[in-house]
């Protein structure tokens, strides 16, 4: 949503350069800012890909592990990371 905000000012920006009252300085910045938001927004929409990928594929692992698992009574490990104000560790639980 941020990168839908930052693209609509980019253009925003962009579309400001139509009015012929302005003067080269006044271009020019306005130029700069409209690269910034388009920078800004085309990362945005990538970071946003990327965290989608990665919970697609954890989706993806979770329903796999569940099905190879479904009926089996055999004993699994989990690492899990233990941190409190005094401690920080790794955890190793095994379920049955």
């Amino acid at each position: 949503m941020v990168g839908a905000v930052l693209g609509g000012l980019a253009q925003q920006q962009a579309n400001s350069l139509d009015d012929d009252g302005l003067s080269l300085e006044d271009r020019r910045s306005r130029v700069d800012n409209a690269n910034t938001y388009s920078i800004t927004a085309d990362g945005m929409f990538i970071g946003g890909g990327i965290v989608a990928a990665t919970g697609l594929a954890l989706i993806i692992a979770s329903v796999a592990a569940k099905r190879k698992h479904k009926g089996a009574r055999e004993a699994r490990l989990h690492w899990s990371p233990l941190v409190t104000p005094s401690v920080g560790a790794m955890q190793l639980r095994v379920r049955f």
